[in-house]
């Protein structure tokens, strides 16, 4: 069939919640009683989809093409692929390259070489299983919905999970295979044990996030989420450096938090840092983050005084970082007195100047910023919430 024709399919779903673009071809593919290959070869006999990250870079030909099949804006079609985060989480998608906070696939051929697809096992076992756009973003570590880590691998054969090739190489197979089974081995992705229980703080971190990527939440005309996101890639880079200098940080870090962090390396000659990581690897980074900003920048300028760091060892070449985090670096001599013995940090005075940065830990801790159903959950950080909210107002 030619793309550029308009030809209403007879089952035609329409885009989940959060779908990503990949999820939502492959449920068209099926609705139909295709399979995906076959579905793509008939409808795009010439498109070369599933040889690149077509959640990345699916050509506008394509999205107009399944946007007009299935009866649906083009805008809505749009709003599936990981460059709608941009303005938000990026300032800009790299087409060919690595783009910042979204899970590298190692694309070679259509084989997906790197584990850059996470599931929620509870979430697959919904009536209808679909893939989530923010199941591509290494800042997601936890189905919030479910309070459970992603997984980001088969449970059964440990492959990465590439459910566009579900049924390639099996011809006798003639009904497609569901999202929630594994394309190498056919395992039940759901086949999952109850792991540990979540951290609350690291739940709080990420539903922040959420609430940024979403627009939830209200913020003054100086807020800006794209500096948030870069300032705290910078965060996570200190945290998993290999430099010497910052050796002692993490290691400051790691005892402070709780969190084993210190066996944490980034992947020989890897420059992904972060986003390379494993799910659970992020999920303890982020931990111990979460653990800083709980305390901002007391505790931050604590691990500055101890591990002897100079402001040049945390600024690197950035030349646009936030005041929150600026001020924090240029002044920890200052609380060097409010360090109490068994190394305990100072408690940053919420009344400051940096605490009205736009997007930034302070307001992490501000219940006008954090969604609804935060103090719901209890955390450590509700009681912080409530003391900094007062003085706030």
């Amino acid at each position: 069939m030619d793309a550029g024709h308009s030809y209403l399919l007879s089952y035609r779903p329409k885009p989940l919640p959060d779908e990503l673009f990949s999820s939502w071809l492959i449920r068209v593919a099926h609705a139909q009683g295709l399979k995906l290959q076959t579905f793509c070869h008939m409808m795009w006999p010439e498109a070369m989809i599933w040889n690149r990250d077509c959640d990345r870079c699916a050509s506008p030909e394509l999205r107009s093409s399944l946007a007009d099949m299935t009866g649906v804006a083009v805008a809505r079609a749009d709003a599936t692929l990981l460059t709608s985060y941009e303005g938000i989480l990026f300032r800009r998608s790299v087409k060919n390259g690595h783009t910042k906070w979204i899970l590298p696939l190692g694309v070679f051929h259509r084989v997906r070489r790197r584990n850059g697809l996470q599931y929620c096992p509870q979430c697959l076992a919904d009536a209808t299983p679909y893939f989530r756009r923010a199941w591509r973003l290494s800042l997601y570590t936890l189905c919030e919905r479910h309070q459970c880590l992603l997984r980001d691998e088969c449970p059964h054969c440990k492959r990465p999970v590439h459910p566009h090739r579900g049924e390639m190489g099996d011809r006798k197979r003639m009904a497609p295979m569901g999202n929630e089974f594994c394309w190498m081995c056919g395992g039940d992705l759901r086949d999952v044990g109850l792991g540990k229980p979540i951290p609350e703080s690291l739940l709080s971190l990420q539903r922040y996030h959420s609430s940024l990527l979403k627009r939830d939440i209200g913020v003054s005309s100086s807020g800006d989420s794209c500096l948030y996101f870069d300032c705290l890639a910078h965060i996570l880079q200190l945290v998993t450096s290999k430099r010497p200098r910052m050796a002692r940080f993490r290691e400051l870090l790691s005892q402070g938090s709780g969190v084993e962090i210190t066996s944490i390396e980034p992947k020989a000659s890897c420059p992904l840092h972060f986003d390379a990581f494993s799910t659970y690897e992020r999920a303890q980074i982020l931990q111990a983050v979460a653990w800083l900003f709980e305390d901002w920048p007391g505790r931050f300028r604590a691990l500055i005084i101890l591990g002897k760091l100079r402001s040049s060892d945390l600024s690197g070449e950035h030349k646009q970082l936030p005041e929150w985090f600026s001020s924090a670096i240029r002044r920890p001599m200052r609380y060097k007195a409010n360090l109490l013995p068994g190394h305990r940090p100072f408690r940053g005075n919420p009344e400051s100047s940096e605490f009205e940065d736009g997007f930034g830990p302070s307001e992490f801790l501000r219940s006008k910023l954090v969604p609804a159903d935060y103090t719901e959950t209890k955390t450590r950080i509700g009681a912080d919430l409530a003391r900094e909210g007062a003085h706030g107002k």
